[in-house]
């Protein structure tokens, strides 16, 4: 397992709640093996806590990946699926700036273990605020058996572990942007009808359109509806 008890390059302790906080997560993950738990302070720019289940899972340690930090984790992924992970780390760091907290988003992609072999991992993050400390409250799951026997038996359309992409994750709000988008709405009515700002709708219609990986609104509501998205 992995705790940290001081502040990024020195040695002042963390805040006593904050370190409260993560001695109850460490002990509520203390037998826990299905599921891999790690806290990121979004200030000091560092791992807090990291779970003995990343060793029992995928053969990292929890010092190998609290001290290696983002950098560590994203050089794992496979190449194809980086975006995917890169824009919901962006976009969970971009909320925590603007004061949204508890707004979990989803990701799915292929991880390399210790031993070389890919596993699919699930991804939930969210934002936790506790006194002036801004966290990323993270929970992996290997859902490699899951994708692989659905793939067996033909169950799922899209292939994870094919060439096909993984279907785009986007929060609550991008999907209602989308769906108005879809049904011919403008930007000033789509405002009107989310009751928030212009500039807050084509900030969320320019990320879809990134996630997506289109050019334009036309090619972004083709493209999910051909993913079953609206």
């Amino acid at each position: 397992m992995f705790l940290q008890t001081n502040t990024h390059n020195n040695n002042i302790p963390l805040d006593p709640s904050i370190a409260g906080v993560l001695k109850q997560i460490s002990l509520i993950c203390k037998d826990q093996h299905q599921i891999m738990v790690s806290v990121f302070d979004v200030k000091q720019k560092l791992f807090l806590f990291c779970s003995d289940s990343f060793e029992k899972i995928l053969g990292y340690s929890g010092n190998t990946v609290g001290l290696g930090g983002w950098k560590f984790w994203q050089r794992k992924i496979d190449p194809g699926h980086i975006k995917i992970f890169q824009q919901q780390l962006s976009e969970t760091l971009r909320n925590s700036k603007e004061n949204l907290s508890n707004e979990t988003k989803f990701s799915a992609y292929r991880f390399k273990d210790a031993k070389g072999n890919w596993r699919v991992l699930k991804q939930e993050i969210s934002v936790f605020k506790k006194e002036k400390t801004c966290l990323l409250l993270n929970f992996f799951f290997d859902v490699s058996p899951k994708v692989h026997i659905s793939e067996l038996l033909d169950i799922t359309e899209k292939k994870l572990l094919t060439t096909s992409p993984i279907p785009v994750e986007i929060s609550a709000r991008e999907h209602q942007v989308l769906n108005l988008l879809a049904e011919g709405h403008s930007t000033k009515k789509i405002a009107q009808l989310l009751f928030i700002s212009s500039h807050t709708v084509t900030s969320h219609r320019k990320h879809l359109l990134q996630k997506f990986e289109v050019k334009n609104t036309a090619q972004l509501i083709n493209k999910a509806a051909r993913q079953h998205t609206l």
